[in-house]
């Protein structure tokens, strides 16, 4: 191991450890690319019970993107004190990281509201495409909304000081109660 500019214990190992990072979401990034692609270019896939299952997809599409925004704030993290660019990138990959979560469990209570109507309603399934696009929106507008409080003072995006480096993470803030309380919330 060796001691970088903080004091920090750090080896290749996890620097390349953290470089693997990558692999699950280029697959991700691949698959995804794929079935948003069919999606896109096979019109009669376009039904309103599939609409939801491609708000998911897309939802893990920006998840792989995201795995790959990661990794320069793993490793920075792991080597240095970590810099005001480091912490602009931190608040910005929390951020979305946030958005991304919110935005996929949204996802999946539209498909199971979807699959739930066609169980229900087997012969006439009431679910169609604009109800689908309300409840996205709306999903949308909802994610944005939950991952935006520490962006405005409630609770923060930042680095937090661990045993060997720094771990970009989203904290309460200050030691408040109504700080503490968005985290649970979220």
């Amino acid at each position: 191991p060796a001691s970088s500019a903080n004091g920090t214990q750090w080896s290749s190992f996890q620097i390349t450890l953290d470089m693997f990072l990558a692999i699950p979401s280029a697959v991700q990034l691949l698959l995804c690319g794929i079935v948003l692609l069919i999606f896109c270019r096979v019109p009669r896939l376009r039904t309103a019970s599939n609409l939801p299952i491609v708000n998911l997809v897309a939802s893990d599409f920006v998840r792989a993107i995201l795995g790959f925004f990661a990794i320069p704030i793993f490793i920075a993290s792991r080597t240095v004190t970590p810099s005001t660019t480091d912490n602009l990138l931190c608040v910005a990959f929390r951020f979305l990281n946030n958005l991304q979560f919110a935005w996929s469990s949204w996802a999946i209570a539209i498909v199971a509201y979807g699959r739930y109507d066609a169980v229900v309603n087997v012969f006439t399934p009431k679910f169609n495409k604009r109800q689908f696009w309300v409840s996205a929106v709306i999903s949308w507008i909802a994610s944005l909304l939950t991952s935006l409080p520490p962006l405005i003072g409630w609770s923060s995006f930042g680095f937090e000081r661990k045993k060997y480096s720094y771990v970009c993470s989203t904290g309460p803030g200050s030691k408040g109660l109504l700080h503490a309380a968005y985290l649970p919330l979220f």
